[in-house]
């Protein structure tokens, strides 16, 4: 192919891939700032940016129950025994598994960012606080439920998220 057939077939591509970039099918449409603002989260490690308020097991028990157990067992197993996702029994004490899924360490505002933010990862994905219907009042019971000790789900202890 001569030069000038190659320079003319270039601008003629070029020509086309300038129009078709301009047809367009506008869809969706430019998110505001509103529409961010409930996913815009971050929760530092010192726990700012948690929700506020305060748990007790007893209280997130049902609730572990209720939006939890389908996929991480009730009561909470070790964490090699999955349904979906893996199972929560000393999640702040597992010495095969020192880290979350999220490979933060196990502590409580930690749990609770993972519950307010979800996550996905390779074991796959855990849904946030808007998909689970969870309040900041649930997400503290449940965090206490979890942490509490030695697997006494209904200890006399109460987790603050402030």
């Amino acid at each position: 192919m001569s030069t000038r057939k190659l320079a003319l077939a270039a601008a003629a591509l070029a020509l086309g891939l300038g129009a078709a970039r301009a047809e367009t099918p506008n869809l969706g449409r430019p998110i505001s700032p509103a529409d961010i603002a409930p996913w815009d989260i971050t929760i530092m490690p010192d726990g700012t940016g948690l929700p506020t308020g305060s748990g007790t097991p007893a209280q997130g028990a049902p609730i572990f129950a209720q939006k939890c157990a389908a996929c991480h067992n009730n009561p909470p197993t070790p964490f090699d025994q999955k349904l979906v996702g893996p199972g929560l029994a000393k999640i702040t004490d597992d010495p095969a598994h020192p880290n979350l899924v999220n490979d933060k360490p196990p502590t409580p505002a930690n749990i609770a960012e993972i519950l307010q933010n979800g996550f996905t990862g390779p074991i796959g994905t855990m849904p946030n606080r808007q998909a689970n219907a969870l309040s900041d009042k649930d997400i503290a019971d449940l965090v206490a439920y979890l942490v509490s000790p030695a697997g006494d789900y209904f200890a006399g202890c109460s987790f603050d998220l402030q």
